[in-house]
């Protein structure tokens, strides 16, 4: 199969990658493959990067196969190569279909708008949208299941993100549940000034004796209902243990988000984003200016579900 036909110069798609959030988040236990068993409930929301594929006949003026150019809200330390996931995504996509890396040259821009290290799925959701345009642009030869499966090896978010709406996860990710859409809302999303590490914290909270995590059942019942109250009370999120001790900050945020009007607040992820929801409009936009009027150097948004 031939990525481009020979009288085609050049091809390009653009298309949004959402972050998501965590609504809840259980930890079930340890797997003998180091990855962990999950449970969560899953939610994209309107904050995006923007991503732009374009693939052109390679000629001499292309050194490489595939080029990450990233524009936006570019964080220090953003990989441009291969170690970047939507850079492996397009490479996992070209030898799936038997595309040959020599005869084209992709240009992947990634305008970011999502933070790193956040817990909001910002390298997991390029990814997914690489798969999902590379895929668009060759007229779908792989089905939805394939690309799953294929997310699935580069990252246990990107099934999720390449589901996207409002879902239960399980297993690792990978094993998901769509599930009514969430009752509109406006979402306020903190992040601090500070990353972390997915894998530090697995890790630490392999050695945190945690209480019963949340109420997945309850949380997917309250969905199921459209009861954003219940919804909000259904919160939970077990990492939020192995993470406060040592970034007492981000537990800071989530009571500050409670006490200007949240209905819910909770740590995504592994952190350091923590959001709040919120039934009123006015409310939310007070909360997004005192936050950011308290905490200029954060990265504070409003925000919607999205399906």
């Amino acid at each position: 199969m031939s990525f481009l036909c020979t009288d085609l110069k050049t091809k390009n798609i653009s298309l949004k990658a959402p972050a998501k959030i965590n609504l809840s988040l259980d930890v079930l236990g340890k797997r003998k493959d180091g990855y962990h068993d999950l449970a969560m409930v899953m939610q994209t929301v309107g904050l995006c990067d923007n991503i732009t594929i374009d693939v052109t006949k390679k000629d001499k003026s292309h050194s490489a196969s595939i080029r990450i150019c990233a524009t936006g809200e570019v964080p220090p330390g953003f990989p441009l190569g291969d170690t970047n996931l939507a850079y492996r995504a397009a490479g996992m996509f070209f030898k799936e279909t038997g595309s040959s890396m020599e005869d084209h040259f992709s240009k992947i821009t990634i305008d970011k708008h999502i933070p790193m290290a956040a817990g909001l799925a910002g390298g997991s959701t390029d990814a997914a949208a690489v798969l999902l345009g590379l895929n668009s642009m060759l007229k779908d030869p792989l089905p939805m299941e394939k690309l799953l499966r294929m997310g699935a090896t580069l990252g246990a978010d990107i099934p999720f993100c390449i589901h996207r709406g409002t879902c239960l996860c399980e297993g690792i990710g990978d094993d998901i549940t769509g599930l009514p859409a969430l009752p509109f809302c406006h979402i306020i999303l903190a992040v601090p000034p500070i990353g972390i590490s997915t894998k530090d914290v697995y890790e630490k909270f392999d050695h945190v004796k945690a209480p019963k995590g949340p109420d997945t059942v309850r949380m997917v019942k309250a969905i199921s209902d459209g009861d954003l109250e219940d919804i909000c009370h259904s919160l939970g999120n077990v990492l939020e243990y192995a993470v406060f001790p040592e970034h007492p900050i981000i537990e800071g945020i989530r009571s500050e988000l409670s006490s200007l009007g949240a209905l819910g607040a909770l740590m995504s992820g592994s952190g350091s984003c923590v959001f709040g929801i919120f039934d009123d409009e006015d409310k939310a936009s007070l909360c997004l200016s005192m936050m950011r009027e308290m905490h200029p150097d954060y990265s504070v948004n409003m925000t919607v579900p999205t399906e």
